[in-house]
């Protein structure tokens, strides 16, 4: 159509500087005709988006790269000679069979990443940077030149990536000696005056010597022992020890021995770790009237779990009692009391010292279970009142739908509790009703309410325990040790903040997890949580934003320097504090990798479809000959988009223009 059009457009131009208004010279007008003619056709270009098409063949090589660990391990030696230096034979080797075979060989190093001369090497970022540098359509087949020791959290990628990649697995044999300590066997959470155990994971190659193993806590010699490793190279160290004081403690195993020879490699002779020292039992008591069946059942439920101290005391005449045996008020709220259980049969009335020592327990964060009637002494810290009926009444419970907002009400089936003995109670304004009875009012059954950083539930009603003999298996107890752990945590714990481990190696990366709960206990994925990570010295070493991820907020921090940290997370929406410590170690990871990780190495190839190679096998490597690829692609060019037409039409009009003007055209 554009074509079409050409002719009559000529037609158009000629007439119109065909003559003049004041005639100009032949040479002039043929100049302004063409200008004119040349953005006329432009404008016609804009208007039909004309396109010009052809074809062109494309060739390209088929491609192989080797990807090189440069991280701080493959500077480990093995007879005299790194393992580095160790693998740029073999990338030497295996580069001249593929240049050979016509392939055009890509060679990149890596650590953190390609090019990236981070101290670990993660394999999952190096083959994501693989992906951008290089055409994987065209990428035959990869080499991973590694000893095999990489800090990603998971090897999903390999899964996923679909090219070919091969590994080189060394067969060393050598007679030098190391001892090594390869873990720390423990618990991360200790309790105070308890006995734990501590073992160490020892491994002796070439080496049937006896050897020094010393346990350091916070850098004072703890104890040592003598190890024989004449019969078995693999062994292990028993060490225990008592803490006294809760808190954060550092833990360090050393290996030595007497020979005078070097040892390959001494840097595995040192494990760290950390032990979070808490107190030794929580405690869980019981007041009571009366010691009748409920809590009988309650406290034989307390009793299964060995980390509660529960005592059950009688109330009379202002006096506990522990059987006939009296005891002051100043042992029942004892430092690690934890849950307050009252049973109420009507007869309990506390004193003035008394009912200060309970409510300044519950408002301290502690957990108040009061079963039975009101007491008048401790209303204010209740979610109900007393109705002023004395009587008592009988019948089934019923839950409400806020119960299912609390995860201890879940699985809570009052269709299998029998009929109960109740009092009737008026709940407070602030207090959210859990089950209520099955009688005309919709009398409240459960009631629940905060008070400072206390929790307390009321139950107007005995007798649960029969729940306990009509079925069969334990819903009783599991119903019963969920309210005690809900109630034994304050109400601060609905957002709080964790470590993945105490302790880490240099170079590790420390991953942090914030758990932010809403006030009906879920997870609420809404809130923007602050981190500020502070070193021993209290300076600031890091600050910014938690992300949201499955449930979680999490962070990460990496590379930080060898020392004891802190971090504060607040939210300021909702007013909320998380605080946490851990340990980093002045021993790097990579430092105690002296070997090669095979399996992990042989795993790598055979997800992918790959060789996994010996070093006396590089020769036997035999590639098929690369062939020249070609490819016939369609190259299309619009030309109304093409910068040499616009300014070839912004300049033939503008200067059409100007020369008219200077021509007395205008």
């Amino acid at each position: 159509m554009i074509f079409l059009l050409l002719i009559p457009a000529l037609i158009v131009v000629y007439l119109y500087y065909r003559r003049t208004v004041p005639v100009l010279p032949q040479k002039r007008r043929t100049l302004l005709a063409i200008l004119r003619y040349i953005v006329i056709l432009i404008v016609l270009l804009l208007l039909f988006n004309p396109i010009i098409s052809f074809h062109r063949t494309a060739t390209y090589q088929p491609q192989i790269a080797f990807l090189f660990d440069n991280s701080y391990s493959m500077e480990n030696r093995i007879d005299g000679q790194a393992k580095k230096e160790l693998f740029a034979e073999y990338q030497d080797e295996l580069r001249s069979n593929a240049e050979a075979a016509g392939y055009d060989v890509r060679e990149f190093e890596f650590a953190e990443g390609i090019d990236d001369g981070g101290i670990s090497a993660n394999l999952t970022t190096t083959l994501q940077d693989l992906s951008q540098r290089a055409d994987l359509d065209d990428l035959h087949q990869v080499y991973l030149l590694s000893d095999g020791w990489f800090n990603d959290p998971e090897f999903g990628v390999v899964d996923r990536f679909n090219i070919p990649i091969n590994t080189v697995h060394p067969e060393i044999e050598t007679e030098e000696f190391d001892l090594s300590i390869n873990r720390l066997i423990y618990n991360q959470t200790a309790y105070t005056n308890e006995e734990i155990t501590i073992i160490a994971d020892l491994l002796a190659e070439n080496f049937n010597d006896m050897a020094e193993v010393s346990i350091y806590l916070n850098d004072r010699l703890l104890d040592e022992k003598s190890i024989d490793f004449s019969e078995r190279p693999a062994q292990q160290a028993n060490f225990l020890h008592l803490f006294e004081e809760p808190g954060l403690y550092t833990i360090r195993a050393e290996i030595e021995h007497d020979r005078e020879e070097g040892e390959v490699n001494r840097d595995n002779n040192i494990y760290p770790g950390a032990i979070r020292v808490i107190e030794e039992r929580s405690g869980t008591y019981i007041i009571a009237d009366n010691p009748a069946w409920d809590v009988m059942f309650i406290s034989s439920n307390f009793n299964l779990d060995e980390r509660k101290d529960t005592e059950v005391f009688t109330h009379r005449n202002n006096r506990f009692y522990i059987g006939r045996e009296q005891v002051d008020d100043d042992q029942i709220f004892v430092d690690h009391l934890q849950l307050l259980v009252i049973v109420n049969r009507g007869g309990l009335r506390f004193s003035q010292a008394q009912t200060e020592l309970i409510t300044r327990f519950v408002s301290n964060g502690g957990g108040l279970l009061l079963i039975g009637k009101t007491i008048p002494e401790i209303q204010d810290i209740l979610p109900a009142a007393d109705s002023g009926i004395d009587r008592l009444f009988r019948s089934t419970i019923a839950v409400t739908s806020q119960s299912s907002q609390y995860r201890s009400f879940r699985d809570f089936d009052p269709a299998k509790i029998p009929p109960v003995n109740y009092y009737y109670v008026d709940p407070m304004v602030h207090a959210t009703v859990l089950a209520r009875f099955n009688n005309d009012e919709n009398s409240p059954a459960i009631i629940y309410s905060e008070y400072d950083q206390g929790r307390v539930i009321y139950m107007p009603f005995f007798d649960l325990w029969r729940w306990q003999l009509r079925v069969q298996d334990s819903e009783y107890d599991s119903f019963i040790s969920s309210l005690a752990s809900w109630l034994a945590n304050p109400a601060g714990m609905d957002f709080f903040a964790q470590t993945d481990k105490n302790s880490y190696f240099l170079g590790e990366a420390v991953n942090i997890n914030l758990t932010a709960l809403d006030e009906t206990l879920n997870v609420n994925p809404e809130l923007n949580p602050r981190i500020i990570l502070y070193d021993e010295g209290q300076a600031v070493v890091s600050e910014g934003f938690m992300s949201f991820k499955d449930g979680y907020y999490r962070t990460q921090k990496p590379q930080l320097d060898p020392g004891k940290y802190r971090f504060e997370i607040t939210e300021e929406t909702t007013n909320q504090q998380a605080e946490g410590s851990f340990v980093v170690s002045e021993i790097h990871a990579d430092s105690r990798h002296r070997g090669f990780n095979s399996p992990l190495l042989q795993f790598i190839s055979n997800q992918t479809g790959g060789q996994a190679l010996s070093d006396d096998g590089l020769n036997q490597v035999v590639l098929s000959q690369a062939e020249t690829q070609s490819q016939r692609i369609r190259v299309d060019i619009p030309l109304y988009r093409h910068w040499l037409i616009i300014t070839l039409f912004l300049g033939s009009f503008c200067l059409e223009l100007y020369l008219r003007k200077r021509w007395g055209l205008i």
